[in-house]
Order: structure tokens, then C-alpha cells, then sequence
């Protein structure tokens, strides 16, 4: 897998826009995606941007790279149903024959219904945001910002920002090796 957020040459059709209209359909998507709480449109939503990362020759990158965000997804899934007790209660996430805790955690439907949206939420704009980094260069970024009379502080930050995640998932990798290298295995006592 390569870095995360690292962008990838290309010639698709996500390349070959200009970076601002890459803005503007990370805005328009992130408005309707907030706004939205249909099961369904969101779904939608996450299909329409995969089809456009296989318009641009970038859905394999994207798809590999959704690993991390399936896992966030599943954590902020299961949060949400233990943060949300109101509701038509379906079961519990600990089963009732287990003495004292026995039934204790409820799972409602609107639990799962909400924990549902908001976790399609977080996978469309995280996977547009991806999209737009992996497909525009930093440089016609930084010029796209320059242009929109964005501060240089604040684009300094966000470029600094992008070029730093690619770093350290690079610095972690080269310490993971060097720890294999040296007989530690991580799991065994």
C-alpha cells in the first residue's frame, strides 16, 4: 500500500480538473453530506465518488487506502450505538444471562440508524477529501489558494499539514523494520 494522502501522476478525469473546481465539489459535497440523513442518498454519495475515483484511474489507490478508514468507521459505529440508549430497544451488547452486567448495554434501532449516517458521513468525506489530495499537486494547490486570497499562513499550514502525514507513515514504516530487523515481534510477550 503507498502512503496516505501522498499524491499519485495521473492523466485521468479527477487530474485534469482544476484544483478550485476540486474545491468546490469537496464543498458541495461536504454541505450536502452534512445536511443529508438519508440511508440511501448517502449511499449514493459514496458510490457517485467511487465512480468518479474510477473515472479518474484512481479507485484502486482510494480503495486501498479505505482500510484505515473502515477501521475508524467500525469504532465510531460502535460508539454511537453505545451513546445512543433512547429508542425501541432490539437487544443489548451484553447478553442478558451474564450475572450483574447481564443486558446492561441497550441496542436500539434508532442507534443503529444514526450510528448508520454518521458513519456513512465520516466515509464520504473522508474518501472525497482523499480523492481531491491524491489527485491535485501540491503546487497547483498552493497557487488555486494564492489565487482565492486565502492567507499564506493558512496555506502554509494546510500544505505542511499534507506533506507531514506521507512523512511520518514513512518514519513509522522505516522503525517497524528496523524493529523486525532486530528480532522484536510485536504481539509476543
Amino acid at each position: 500500500m503507498g502512503e496516505i494522502l501522498q499524491y499519485i501522476p495521473g492523466n485521468g478525469l479527477f487530474h485534469r480538473l482544476h484544483p478550485a473546481t476540486k474545491i468546490l465539489f469537496i464543498i458541495v459535497v461536504s454541505i450536502a453530506t452534512i445536511l443529508s440523513s438519508s440511508i440511501p442518498l448517502l449511499v449514493a454519495y459514496l458510490l457517485l465518488i467511487l465512480l468518479l475515483a474510477l473515472a479518474g484511474h484512481l479507485l484502486k489507490p482510494v480503495l486501498q487506502q479505505m482500510l484505515l478508514v473502515g477501521l475508524m468507521s467500525i469504532v465510531l459505529y460502535l460508539v454511537t450505538i453505545l451513546t445512543v440508549p433512547r429508542g425501541t430497544v432490539i437487544g443489548s451488547l451484553v447478553p442478558g444471562f451474564i450475572p450483574f452486567i447481564g443486558g446492561s448495554i441497550p441496542v436500539t434501532v434508532e442507534a443503529l440508524i444514526v450510528g448508520t449516517v454518521l458513519t456513512l458521513r465520516f466515509a464520504i468525506l473522508i474518501t472525497a477529501f482523499q480523492l481531491f489530495v491524491i489527485s491535485t499537486q501540491p503546487r497547483d494547490l498552493v497557487h488555486t489558494m494564492e489565487r482565492a486570497r486565502i492567507p499564506a499562513d493558512y496555506t502554509l499550514m494546510f500544505i505542511i499539514a499534507l506533506r507531514f502525514i506521507p512523512t511520518l507513515q514513512i518514519e513509522g514504516k522505516r522503525i517497524h523494520e528496523a524493529q523486525l530487523a532486530r528480532g522484536y515481534h510485536p504481539g509476543e510477550g
